[in-house]
C-alpha cells in the first residue's frame, strides 16, 4: 500500500528522491502535529473550562462563605446585642428594685427615726419622775432601800435598760444575808407545796392551813417556832407576804402580785367610777351613785380612802377573793405604809373639852 492507501506494485513506480520525499511527508507530520497541538489545547481549554467552572464555583462558595460570615456577624451582634438588652433588662429590673428597697428603706428610717424620737422622750420623762420620787423618798425611811442607780424602762420595746436592770437585781440579792445559805428539805418541800397552790389560783391561805399541810408531808418542819423562820423567809425573798405581828400573822398572801392588782384598783378608780353622770348617761344618778362619786372626789383630791369606796371598788361579784380578804388587804397595805389610819385627838394626846 502506498502513502496514498492503494496496493500494487511499486516496483514500476517512479524513484522520488529522498530529499523529496521528506518534503512530502513533513507537511503531513506538521498536520499531524497541528491536530494534536489542537487535541491538546482543545484537552487544555476543556480542563481550562473545568478550572473556570471549579473557579466560579470557588468564587460562589466563597460568595456565600462570605455571606455565612457575614450573617454569622450579624448574628454575633444580634447575640451580643440580645445580651445587651437583657443585661438592660436585668440591670432595670435591679433598679427597680434598688429604688423599691430604697423607697422601703427611706420609710423603714422615717419609722426608726420617729420611734427613736419618742423613746428618747419617754426616758427623758421617766428620768423626771425618778427624780421626783427620790427626792420625795429622800427624808422618809425607805430611802435605805434605794440603789444608786435609776432605770427608765419602757416595756412596750425591747429596752436595754430592762437587761441592766435584771443585772442590779441579781447584784443587789445577791448581798442579802440569806443569799447562798442552804434550807432544810423540809422547808424546800413545802415551799413548793405553797407554790402549787398559788399557781392552781389560791391568793390567801391561813396559817392553819400551812400547818396541815406541813404535817401531810413525808418529812415536818417540827414546831411554831421553826414554822415562823419559814414563812419569814418566803416573806424576805418575795415568794409570799407574811408578817409575824398579832393582826397579820394568821393569813399568808400566795401572790404578791395580787396585792399589786388591788393596789391599782384603788388608784385606777375613775373609769369605774365617773366624776358625773354625764360621762356615763347610761346609768341613773341614783343617791348611791351621787354618794359613791363623791367618796371617789375625796379619794382622788384630798386622799381620803373610805370603806363604802373600797366595797365599790372590790365587789364581791367581780372580785370575789379580794372582798373576802378585804381587812387582811387593807391591813398589809398599812403595815407597807401605802395607807394610813387617821388617828384620833387621844392617840396624839390632844383633850377635848
Amino acid at each position: 500500500m502506498d502513502v496514498f492507501g492503494n496496493y500494487g506494485d511499486h516496483t514500476n513506480m517512479p524513484s522520488v528522491p529522498i530529499d523529496n520525499r521528506t518534503s512530502l511527508i513533513n507537511p503531513i507530520q506538521d498536520d499531524v502535529q497541528s491536530q494534536m497541538l489542537i487535541a491538546e489545547d482543545s484537552s487544555d481549554h476543556s480542563q481550562y473550562l473545568e478550572d473556570s467552572s471549579e473557579h466560579f464555583q470557588y468564587l460562589e462558595d466563597s460568595s456565600e462563605h462570605s455571606q455565612y460570615l457575614e450573617d454569622s456577624s450579624e448574628h454575633s451582634q444580634y447575640l451580643e446585642d440580645s445580651s445587651d438588652h437583657s443585661q438592660y433588662l436585668e440591670d432595670s429590673s435591679e433598679h427597680s428594685q434598688y429604688s423599691e428597697e430604697s423607697s422601703e428603706y427611706s420609710s423603714d428610717s422615717d419609722d426608726f427615726d420617729y420611734e427613736m424620737t419618742k423613746r428618747r422622750k419617754r426616758r427623758k420623762l421617766g428620768q423626771k419622775y425618778l427624780k421626783e420620787i427620790r427626792s420625795y423618798l429622800s427624808d422618809k425611811p425607805t430611802i435605805v432601800h434605794l440603789v444608786d442607780k435609776d432605770f427608765s424602762i419602757d416595756n412596750t420595746i425591747d429596752d436595754d435598760e430592762l437587761e441592766k436592770l435584771k443585772r442590779t437585781i441579781f447584784e443587789v440579792a445577791s448581798q442579802q444575808r440569806y443569799w447562798g445559805e442552804q434550807i432544810p428539805t423540809t422547808w424546800f418541800l413545802l415551799e413548793q407545796q405553797l407554790i402549787k397552790l398559788r399557781d392552781a389560783g389560791v391568793k390567801v391561805i391561813s396559817r392553819s392551813d400551812v400547818e396541815k399541810l406541813n404535817k401531810e408531808g413525808t418529812v415536818q418542819i417540827k414546831d411554831s417556832e421553826e414554822m415562823d423562820l419559814f414563812l419569814t423567809y418566803l416573806h424576805e425573798t418575795g415568794t409570799i407576804i407574811y408578817f409575824n405581828i398579832e393582826v397579820l400573822r394568821d393569813n399568808i398572801i400566795l401572790d404578791p402580785i395580787w396585792l399589786i392588782d388591788a393596789l391599782k384598783l384603788l388608784i385606777n378608780a375613775h373609769p369605774n367610777l365617773p366624776e358625773s353622770p354625764a360621762e356615763n348617761e347610761s346609768q341613773s344618778d341614783s343617791p348611791a351613785d351621787s354618794a359613791i362619786r363623791q367618796k371617789w372626789r375625796d379619794f382622788k383630791e384630798k386622799g381620803v380612802l373610805s370603806p363604802e369606796l373600797v366595797d365599790a371598788l372590790w365587789t364581791k361579784e367581780k372580785y370575789p377573793q379580794l372582798y373576802a380578804n378585804k381587812d387582811h388587804l387593807l391591813l398589809v397595805m398599812e403595815q407597807f405604809n401605802i395607807i394610813a389610819k387617821p388617828r384620833s385627838f387621844s392617840e396624839i394626846g390632844v383633850k377635848v373639852s
